[in-house]
């Protein structure tokens, strides 16, 4: 089952049922409009979920709009595009598909990076720039892939020395580059935060990098601040990031 919930009061306020034999779910996404919810299940086809939270069934219950089976590989993270409200991408273990919700869900999968003879690539997480509409996806070999509407676009190769284990796409404040730019920020299996400010031209440069006890599962930036959830079960928060000119 799929609850949403209110972040201030706690009080339940939606909830979907994903069909018999689903087990669980491994990775949740909403549309940036509030219209749909994707999510991806535990079964052994892993299959692609689509709810459209505007409509309820009988059981006054957000309408499940289907399921759709592909490479039966499991799937770590959904994340929707900003610039396009009707498509969301898909990654896990050699695992990256491109999803399209109208006139119905159907996926396409996308050319896999080429990795060492006898490597199994695996993409613990994705982030989508609004900037430039391109899809970042993390690399467990280190490299951070782009794709432009499901076409594989750079590689920054040895972003990090081991797995990067999460990405995050923010909005970048004036003074590290305002509108003309974003911040992408990294987690990896090395043990390191990396800021980068990726441009028009969907370059990334290293902004700053920053040691930490365990492997950072997921990052988000606010207010100057980065918001770390580690391994070890540690929430982290890295003040004045931007502000203090040390860390640039």
């Amino acid at each position: 089952m799929i609850f949403i919930w209110d972040a201030e009061t706690a009080e339940r306020l939606e909830m979907m049922t994903l069909p018999k034999g689903s087990r669980s779910v491994s990775a949740l996404g909403f549309s940036h409009d509030g219209k749909y919810i994707s999510a991806a299940d535990m079964s052994d086809d892993h299959n692609v979920h689509l709810f459209d939270l505007t409509q309820k069934d009988k059981k006054n219950n957000c309408v499940h709009l289907g399921a759709v089976k592909k490479d039966r590989k499991k799937i770590f993270q959904i994340t929707w595009s900003p610039a396009s409200l009707g498509t969301f991408v898909s990654c896990g273990v050699e695992h990256i598909f491109f999803w399209n919700v109208s006139p119905q869900l159907t996926g396409k999968k996308a050319k896999m990076p080429g990795g060492k003879p006898g490597q199994k690539l695996g993409f613990p997480s994705v982030a989508y720039s609004a900037l430039t509409g391109v899809a970042l996806l993390a690399g467990s070999d280190g490299t951070i892939y782009t794709y432009n509407n499901g076409a594989p676009g750079k590689s920054f190769k040895a972003a990090h020395t081991k797995m990067v284990s999460c990405i995050q796409i923010v909005p970048s404040p004036d003074t590290a580059g305002g509108s003309e730019n974003e911040l992408v920020i990294t987690g990896g299996g090395d043990k390191m935060i990396h800021m980068h400010l990726l441009d028009k031209t969907k370059n990334l440069t290293l902004l700053m990098s920053v040691p930490v006890a365990a492997t950072p599962i997921s990052v988000d930036f606010m207010n100057d601040k980065i918001l770390a959830g580690l391994s070890n079960g540690t929430i982290l928060e890295l003040v004045n990031v931007i502000s203090d000119s040390e860390n640039i």
